[in-house]
């Protein structure tokens, strides 16, 4: 009796249980999908909120905004090739896609260096502002060290954004006066005193070595010859380890203020692409 009574019980709660209503919340209709993928952005889990804005575009929710947070979580995902496809698979003009996601392509092919393919393709974006316009041909051409193609652009940024226009003109003169190392000064100086086109070049630990090796090496040479005269073995294999040092010091150095100025310029174009990302970030 008592099994029956409980069996009762049993089967009125699951009965009790399948028509009691959820109160609306589908956790698989869009707005519920959309708050998902919201959170997992916001948590830094880029992969799975791909996977949950695709949902919600799937699901008829393929607004600007999804779109673009779609691109966005693909991008830091390290799907950034995806993301460009994915774009140009929705718009097949550049001159259709809306401010906010050609933000999203400028700054995606900037980070690429694809700084050709941008200028060409900025007369096709047509729903581009006359100031990100301005800022994104200023700072490609400061990045590749244009100078003369640079002036016309922060022109009109100075005329159209003050601040933008002005920090965009200290970039300009700061990469005109960028100090630099002569090659032929540095390979001169060390053909002189081996290793003193290295310090001149910054690298004064270099430097000293070189002139070390080179002028134990000679001494070496000098001293086996003086003893043995012109057929010392020991002297022309100290003489060729000197002189083949001479001539590596020489062009160490010139590679040297060479590799000194890469650094001022990569340090230079790293501050042009920082300003820029800043802009387009806002």
């Amino acid at each position: 009796m008592k099994l029956k009574q409980f069996a009762s019980i049993l089967l009125f709660v699951l009965l009790s249980l399948g028509s009691f209503p959820l109160i609306g919340q589908d956790l698989y209709d869009k707005e519920s999908s959309l708050r998902f993928a919201d959170y997992l952005f916001k948590t830094e889990r880029f992969s799975e909120s791909v996977a949950e804005y695709e949902r919600v575009i799937f699901l008829g929710d393929d607004s600007e905004r999804t779109r673009l947070k779609l691109l966005k979580a693909m991008d830091l995902a390290g799907e950034s090739e995806a993301a460009l496809g994915r774009l140009s698979s929705w718009y097949k003009q550049l001159s259709e896609v809306p401010l906010s996601m050609s933000m999203f392509y400028i700054k995606s092919q900037y980070r690429k260096q694809r700084y050709d393919l941008l200028l060409l393709e900025i007369p096709q974006m047509k729903k581009l502002e006359a100031v990100p316009t301005a800022m994104l041909t200023s700072s490609i051409y400061l990045h590749q060290l244009n100078w003369d193609s640079a002036l016309l652009p922060i022109s009109d940024l100075e005329r159209l954004d003050a601040p933008l226009g002005i920090k965009q003109r200290s970039l300009l003169e700061k990469g005109q006066s960028l100090p630099r190392k002569s090659p032929f000064i540095a390979a001169a100086l060390s053909a002189i005193v081996p290793g003193s086109g290295k310090v001149y070049s910054g690298r004064w630990q270099d430097g000293l070595l070189s002139f070390l090796i080179v002028s134990s090496t000679a001494w070496l040479s000098y001293r086996s010859f003086d003893s043995d005269g012109s057929s010392s073995v020991r002297g022309w294999i100290f003489g060729g380890i000197a002189t083949g040092f001479y001539l590596g010091n020489i062009y160490g150095s010139q590679k040297a203020a060479k590799n000194v100025n890469q650094r001022y310029i990569k340090v230079y174009q790293a501050e042009v692409d920082r300003h820029f990302m800043d802009h387009f970030s806002r």
